[in-house]
């Protein structure tokens, strides 16, 4: 059974167009690099190479996603700190810096930082 097979095999299992795609582009990775080795290296090397090359292209699009995920979390905290130094500069009391900590809600809007303007200010007056 060659490499191919399993791709063609996955693919069919395949619950959503996303991993259906993803696949293709295995599929087409795995074509490019076995047609390019079948003549120098025969049918079983070619696919051990081809294989290998999918592979590594797979654990490489798996890392870049881990990366982006990462980054996108570090962003968003960044915002999120801003928006309660900016609220602490202020004057508002019982701001919550991370909001919820990452964590399910404990109450309703539980997500919220939170925090009272203070006493003397434009939000406070008009409340």
């Amino acid at each position: 059974m060659s490499f191919r097979t399993c791709i063609t095999d996955a693919r069919t299992a395949a619950a959503s167009d996303e991993d259906r795609a993803a696949l293709d582009e295995a599929t087409a990775a795995y074509d490019e690099v076995f047609d390019a080795a079948r003549p120098m290296f025969g049918d079983v090397e070619a696919d051990r190479r081809a294989a290998e090359a999918v592979m590594a292209r797979l654990e490489a699009e798996k890392i870049e996603a881990r990366r982006r995920r990462v980054l996108s979390i570090r962003a968003r905290r960044a915002l999120v700190d801003d928006v309660a130094g900016l609220k602490a500069a202020r004057g508002y009391s019982g701001v919550r810096p991370l909001g919820g900590g990452g964590g399910p809600p404990q109450e309703p809007g539980g997500w919220a930082q939170g925090g009272a303007p203070r006493a003397g200010g434009p939000k406070a007056q008009a409340a």
